[in-house]
């Protein structure tokens, strides 16, 4: 059987964090490759691990 050690530092950390309310260019340029905005107001968004989530924009809020 595997023993499993829980660090403690780690979730210290994770609660040290501020949480994130506004834009955050580092954050964008750490997740984000590149994005499309199409003439229809669609939007994809293709992040650094080539996942892509397409964004029509009748799904956002404004």
């Amino acid at each position: 059987m595997m023993e499993v050690i829980f660090d403690t530092s780690t979730l210290k950390k994770e609660q040290e964090r501020e949480l994130l309310t506004g834009f955050d260019e580092q954050v964008w340029r750490g997740l984000v490759d590149f994005l499309i905005v199409y003439k229809n107001g669609k939007v994809e968004i293709q992040f650094l691990d080539g996942y892509i989530k397409a964004i029509n924009k009748n799904d956002c809020m404004v």
